[in-house]
Protein backbone atom coordinates (compact mmCIF):
# COMPACT_ATOMS: atom_id res chain seq x y z
CA UNK A 1 0.00 0.00 0.00
CA UNK A 2 1.33 3.44 -1.32
CA UNK A 3 0.16 6.21 0.34
CA UNK A 4 0.88 10.47 -1.24
CA UNK A 5 0.15 12.98 0.81
CA UNK A 6 -1.74 16.41 -0.41
CA UNK A 7 -1.08 19.03 1.62
CA UNK A 8 -4.56 21.15 1.73
CA UNK A 9 -2.84 24.73 2.38
CA UNK A 10 -4.82 26.77 4.85
CA UNK A 11 -8.59 26.37 3.73
CA UNK A 12 -8.25 22.60 2.80
CA UNK A 13 -8.12 19.31 4.37
CA UNK A 14 -4.67 17.44 3.62
CA UNK A 15 -5.95 14.51 1.06
CA UNK A 16 -4.21 11.27 0.80
CA UNK A 17 -4.07 9.14 -2.25
CA UNK A 18 -3.76 5.53 -1.12
CA UNK A 19 -2.78 3.13 -3.74
CA UNK A 20 -4.41 -0.61 -3.53
CA UNK A 21 -2.72 -2.37 -6.76
CA UNK A 22 -1.50 -0.89 -10.07
CA UNK A 23 -4.62 -0.24 -11.21
CA UNK A 24 -7.17 0.73 -8.27
CA UNK A 25 -6.70 3.76 -5.47
CA UNK A 26 -8.44 5.25 -2.82
CA UNK A 27 -9.00 9.04 -2.17
CA UNK A 28 -9.29 9.99 1.48
CA UNK A 29 -10.75 13.33 2.00
CA UNK A 30 -10.67 15.53 -1.06
CA UNK A 31 -10.99 19.01 0.35
CA UNK A 32 -11.97 21.89 -1.41
CA UNK A 33 -8.93 21.88 -4.57
CA UNK A 34 -10.62 19.69 -7.18
CA UNK A 35 -7.46 20.51 -9.79
CA UNK A 36 -4.85 19.86 -7.43
CA UNK A 37 -5.94 16.18 -6.73
CA UNK A 38 -7.06 15.49 -10.15
CA UNK A 39 -3.36 16.37 -11.20
CA UNK A 40 -2.26 14.12 -8.53
CA UNK A 41 -4.68 11.26 -9.89
CA UNK A 42 -3.23 11.54 -13.82
CA UNK A 43 0.47 11.87 -12.76
CA UNK A 44 0.16 8.84 -10.81
CA UNK A 45 -1.73 7.34 -13.37
CA UNK A 46 -4.04 6.16 -10.81
CA UNK A 47 -7.30 4.94 -11.21
CA UNK A 48 -10.22 6.11 -8.57
CA UNK A 49 -12.07 3.20 -6.66
CA UNK A 50 -13.28 4.61 -3.42
CA UNK A 51 -13.32 8.72 -2.63
CA UNK A 52 -14.08 8.50 1.27
CA UNK A 53 -14.81 11.18 3.64
CA UNK A 54 -13.88 10.71 7.10
CA UNK A 55 -16.76 13.28 8.11
CA UNK A 56 -19.13 16.28 6.48
CA UNK A 57 -17.09 19.25 7.00
CA UNK A 58 -16.81 21.31 3.77
CA UNK A 59 -13.11 21.37 3.64
CA UNK A 60 -12.62 17.97 3.46
CA UNK A 61 -15.59 17.21 0.55
CA UNK A 62 -16.09 19.96 -1.19
CA UNK A 63 -14.04 18.73 -4.47
CA UNK A 64 -15.75 15.20 -4.00
CA UNK A 65 -18.16 15.53 -6.81
CA UNK A 66 -16.32 17.53 -8.98
CA UNK A 67 -13.72 14.61 -8.68
CA UNK A 68 -16.27 11.60 -8.79
CA UNK A 69 -17.59 12.95 -12.27
CA UNK A 70 -13.67 13.63 -14.00
CA UNK A 71 -11.99 10.85 -12.38
CA UNK A 72 -15.04 7.99 -10.90
CA UNK A 73 -15.06 6.50 -7.72
CA UNK A 74 -17.59 5.98 -5.63
CA UNK A 75 -18.44 8.81 -2.55
CA UNK A 76 -18.42 6.74 0.71
CA UNK A 77 -19.07 8.71 4.08
CA UNK A 78 -20.83 7.20 7.68
CA UNK A 79 -24.28 7.10 7.70
CA UNK A 80 -24.64 9.82 10.47
CA UNK A 81 -22.88 12.37 8.29
CA UNK A 82 -24.55 11.26 4.84
CA UNK A 83 -28.02 12.87 5.21
CA UNK A 84 -25.95 16.55 5.65
CA UNK A 85 -23.95 16.16 2.85
CA UNK A 86 -26.94 14.73 1.28
CA UNK A 87 -28.61 18.07 2.15
CA UNK A 88 -26.12 20.37 1.49
CA UNK A 89 -26.45 23.82 2.54
CA UNK A 90 -29.99 23.61 3.86
CA UNK A 91 -27.85 22.10 6.71
CA UNK A 92 -25.54 23.82 8.30
CA UNK A 93 -23.42 21.32 9.49
CA UNK A 94 -21.54 20.95 6.88
CA UNK A 95 -20.70 24.61 6.01
CA UNK A 96 -21.92 27.05 8.42
CA UNK A 97 -17.93 28.05 10.04
CA UNK A 98 -16.28 27.73 6.04
CA UNK A 99 -16.16 30.09 3.57
CA UNK A 100 -17.96 28.42 1.01
CA UNK A 101 -21.32 27.13 -0.07
CA UNK A 102 -22.04 23.41 -0.84
CA UNK A 103 -24.50 21.93 -2.83
CA UNK A 104 -26.05 18.32 -1.91
CA UNK A 105 -23.54 15.44 -2.79
CA UNK A 106 -24.93 12.12 -3.85
CA UNK A 107 -23.29 9.72 -1.54
CA UNK A 108 -22.87 5.67 -3.07
CA UNK A 109 -21.63 4.36 0.34
CA UNK A 110 -23.06 4.06 3.86
CA UNK A 111 -20.23 3.29 6.11
CA UNK A 112 -20.50 1.34 9.14
CA UNK A 113 -18.34 0.81 12.41
CA UNK A 114 -15.84 -2.07 12.04
CA UNK A 115 -16.37 -3.01 7.98
CA UNK A 116 -14.01 -2.51 5.31
CA UNK A 117 -13.52 -0.91 2.04
CA UNK A 118 -10.37 -1.62 0.19
CA UNK A 119 -7.46 -2.60 2.48
CA UNK A 120 -9.41 0.05 5.55
CA UNK A 121 -11.38 -0.99 8.37
CA UNK A 122 -13.62 2.18 9.13
CA UNK A 123 -13.56 2.98 13.44
CA UNK A 124 -16.89 5.11 13.63
CA UNK A 125 -15.28 8.08 15.73
CA UNK A 126 -17.70 10.80 16.83
CA UNK A 127 -16.54 13.65 18.51
CA UNK A 128 -15.58 15.97 16.00
CA UNK A 129 -19.09 15.25 14.05
CA UNK A 130 -21.49 12.59 15.07
CA UNK A 131 -20.40 10.32 12.02
CA UNK A 132 -16.51 11.01 12.15
CA UNK A 133 -14.21 7.86 11.21
CA UNK A 134 -11.26 7.17 11.00
CA UNK A 135 -9.67 4.18 8.98
CA UNK A 136 -7.06 1.60 9.96
CA UNK A 137 -4.78 -0.55 7.97
CA UNK A 138 -3.76 -3.53 10.24
CA UNK A 139 -0.21 -4.87 7.47
CA UNK A 140 0.88 -1.56 7.58
CA UNK A 141 0.09 -0.21 10.47
CA UNK A 142 -1.49 3.36 9.77
CA UNK A 143 -4.83 4.61 10.08
CA UNK A 144 -5.97 7.94 8.84
CA UNK A 145 -7.83 9.78 11.47
CA UNK A 146 -9.49 12.84 9.02
CA UNK A 147 -10.01 15.80 12.33
CA UNK A 148 -10.14 13.44 15.09
CA UNK A 149 -6.51 13.43 16.57
CA UNK A 150 -3.57 15.25 15.21
CA UNK A 151 0.41 15.33 16.10
CA UNK A 152 1.40 16.49 18.85
CA UNK A 153 -1.95 15.06 20.54
CA UNK A 154 -4.44 17.03 19.76
CA UNK A 155 -7.76 16.58 19.15
CA UNK A 156 -10.74 18.13 17.01
CA UNK A 157 -13.17 20.63 17.84
CA UNK A 158 -16.46 19.51 19.49
CA UNK A 159 -17.39 23.05 19.75
CA UNK A 160 -19.37 22.53 15.98
CA UNK A 161 -22.87 21.05 14.77
CA UNK A 162 -23.38 17.37 16.32
CA UNK A 163 -19.93 17.56 18.13
CA UNK A 164 -19.86 16.31 21.52
CA UNK A 165 -17.10 16.23 24.24
CA UNK A 166 -18.10 13.24 25.63
CA UNK A 167 -18.13 11.37 22.38
CA UNK A 168 -14.87 12.37 22.10
CA UNK A 169 -13.33 11.07 24.85
CA UNK A 170 -14.52 8.05 24.26
CA UNK A 171 -13.45 8.21 20.47
CA UNK A 172 -9.59 8.32 21.35
CA UNK A 173 -10.09 5.63 23.91
CA UNK A 174 -11.35 3.20 21.59
CA UNK A 175 -8.55 4.30 19.23
CA UNK A 176 -5.99 3.74 22.25
CA UNK A 177 -6.57 0.15 21.90
CA UNK A 178 -5.38 -0.09 17.93
CA UNK A 179 -1.53 -0.92 17.09
CA UNK A 180 -0.39 2.50 15.21
CA UNK A 181 2.96 3.31 13.67
CA UNK A 182 1.81 6.46 11.99
CA UNK A 183 -1.32 8.69 11.58
CA UNK A 184 -2.29 10.49 8.45
CA UNK A 185 -4.62 13.56 9.49
CA UNK A 186 -7.00 16.34 8.39
CA UNK A 187 -4.51 18.71 8.90
CA UNK A 188 -1.02 19.29 10.44
CA UNK A 189 0.51 16.45 8.47
CA UNK A 190 1.61 12.81 10.02
CA UNK A 191 2.03 11.76 13.52
CA UNK A 192 2.32 9.09 15.22
CA UNK A 193 0.20 6.00 17.40
CA UNK A 194 1.77 8.05 20.29
CA UNK A 195 -0.34 11.35 19.77
CA UNK A 196 -3.50 9.53 19.96
CA UNK A 197 -2.39 8.46 24.01
CA UNK A 198 -1.52 12.57 24.43
CA UNK A 199 -4.76 13.39 23.28
CA UNK A 200 -6.56 11.35 25.74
Amino acid sequence: MKIVKIDGGFSSSDSYLVTINAEKSILIDPGTNSKKLIDEIENHNLKLEFIILTHCHYDHVAAAEEIKNKKGGKIAVHKKDAQALERGDQNKTVSSSFDGTLKSIDIDIYLKDGETIGPLEVIHTPGHTEGSICLYNSKNKVMFTGDTVFPGGRHGRTDMPSGSVKDMANSLKKLSDYDINKIYTGHGGIGTGEDIDRAL
